[in-house]
Parts: structure tokens; C-alpha cells; sequence
């Protein structure tokens, strides 16, 4: 008699398998296995970020059963790469510089298997809120663009003797 265990017939997830055992005396038996599989599921290790205004690079990690695969959408300013996998795998977020003074906000989506999960992309705008500390907690500064500590510097360096 043959016997078959998982080492050598590994279960797939979502399959049905008919295992046919004959014995040395004829005798038939016939087993069938159901197996579902794992639940399709995308999870994100973060689901948003608020970033600068310069053009840069954030990484997350796409977690998600190993046989399903996934595709991530590009957003308006921001683009993932990979943009599709198989898998859990580390995905870098690349996002454009803003040289608006407005913040904008980017939604990339990670799909597959009828699943999805979104990452929100924050950035600010160009010449945003600059908040400064200074030794003490209670000592904190907030300047209103970046430009006006520019100005501020230029003007004071004027009247040095």
C-alpha cells in the first residue's frame, strides 16, 4: 500500500485533490480533500504618511498570503515600485517635488483577489509652516513659510556693522 503524506503532495490553497488507495489485497478507497485556502487579505504596514515638499522615497511592506497577487495603483504625484507582486513583499513609495505652496494628498491603492488596501500620501506644499524648538519644550517657534526666516536673516544681516 501507498501511502502519499505532505511532504511529498503538497496541499494548494482553493484545491480539491481525490487521493485513490489501492491495497495489496484490491481493497479501493477513495478520499477527496477540500481545501479553502487562506482568506484573500492585503494589510498595509502604514497606511499614511505626511512627507516634505522635495521629491523623495517612503517604503512599506504589502503583506498578504503568499499566492496571491497584487497590484498597486499609481497615484497623481506618487508611484509604487514594485507596482505588482506575488506575495508580502517591501514597496517603495517614490513621490514628485511640490513646489506648490499648497499640500496635496495622494491615494495609492493595493489590490488583488477582490481585496484592496489604501495608502494616503500627504505633502506638503512648498514654503509650509516651519516649526522650530528651541532648548526647552516651552521655548517653541512657528514661522509662517520658510521665506519669511529668509527674509528675516537677509534684513538683520543689513544693519551688521
Amino acid at each position: 500500500m501507498t501511502l502519499l503524506n505532505q511532504t511529498h503532495f503538497p496541499l494548494m490553497a482553493g484545491t480539491t485533490y481525490t487521493i485513490t488507495i489501492t491495497s495489496d489485497s484490491g481493497i479501493v478507497a477513495i478520499f477527496t480533500i477540500n481545501q479553502d485556502g487562506v482568506p484573500a487579505s492585503i494589510t498595509l504596514s502604514d497606511y499614511s504618511e505626511t512627507v516634505g515638499s522635495a521629491a523623495g522615497s517612503y517604503s512599506i511592506v504589502v503583506t498578504c498570503p503568499d499566492d496571491l497577487s497584487w497590484t498597486g495603483i499609481d497615484g497623481v504625484f506618487s508611484s509604487p515600485s514594485p507596482n505588482s507582486g506575488t506575495g508580502s513583499q517591501t514597496v517603495i513609495i517614490n513621490y514628485e517635488e511640490n513646489t506648490s505652496p499648497d499640500s496635496r494628498v495622494d491615494v495609492l491603492t493595493f489590490s488583488g483577489s477582490g481585496v484592496s488596501a489604501d495608502f494616503t500620501l500627504t505633502q506638503v506644499g512648498a514654503g509650509a509652516p516651519l516649526v522650530a524648538s528651541a532648548s526647552s519644550d516651552k521655548d517653541v517657534y512657528s514661522l509662517l513659510q520658510t521665506t519669511q526666516l529668509l527674509n528675516y536673516f537677509q534684513k538683520a544681516t543689513m544693519y551688521l556693522p
